[in-house]
C-alpha cells in the first residue's frame, strides 16, 4: 500500500513538471515569435489569447506521453532512450494538437509555423530537463528512504 502511494505521488509530480516544461515552452516559443520577427503583441495577438491553443496542447501532449507509456517508469531505462522517447511522442503530439487546433479552433490566433517549431523544439528540451531533474529528486528522495519500501528479513525465533 505504501509503494502504491508512493508511485502514484511520483507519477504525479512527473504529470505536473510535463505540464509545467510544455506551458513553459510554449510561452517562450511565443516570445521568441515576437523577437525573430520583430513584431509586437498587437500583431499577433496577447499571450492570454493563445490558452484555448495552449489547453489543447497540453491535454495533447499529456495523453500521448501516457499512451506512449512515458508515466510507466522502467528501471534500466537509460536517460539517452527516455530522450528518444520524449522526441517521438512530442513530434506525435505536436501534430496532433496542431491538427486538433485546427479543427476545434476557428478564427482563433495566428499560431504560425515558425511557433510550431520553436514550441516543438523547445518543449523537447524542457520536457527532458525537467525529466532529468525528476529522476535526480526521484532518487535523492529514495537514497532517505522517502517513498520506497524497505525489506527486512524477520529475525529468527530463538
Amino acid at each position: 500500500m505504501v509503494r502504491n502511494k508512493s508511485e502514484f505521488l511520483y507519477t504525479g509530480l512527473l504529470v505536473f513538471i510535463d505540464v509545467v516544461m510544455i506551458v513553459v515552452a510554449f510561452v517562450f516559443s511565443y516570445f521568441l515569435r515576437l523577437w525573430t520577427e520583430q513584431l509586437t503583441t498587437a500583431d499577433i495577438g496577447s499571450l492570454r489569447e493563445y490558452l484555448s491553443v495552449i489547453v489543447i496542447q497540453v491535454l495533447t501532449l499529456v495523453a500521448v506521453f501516457f499512451f506512449s507509456k512515458l508515466y510507466h517508469r522502467q528501471r534500466g531505462m537509460s536517460h539517452v532512450d527516455e530522450f528518444y522517447s520524449v522526441f517521438v511522442a512530442v513530434s506525435v503530439g505536436t501534430i496532433m494538437s496542431v491538427a486538433f487546433n485546427a479543427f476545434l479552433i476557428r478564427n482563433g490566433p495566428d499560431y504560425s509555423r515558425r511557433m510550431i517549431v520553436f514550441n516543438w523544439m523547445l518543449t523537447i528540451v524542457l520536457v527532458t530537463i525537467g525529466r532529468l531533474a525528476y529522476a535526480r529528486l526521484k532518487w535523492d528522495l529514495q537514497s532517505r528512504g522517502v517513498g520506497c519500501l524497505l525489506y527486512t528479513s524477520p529475525s529468527p525465533r530463538d
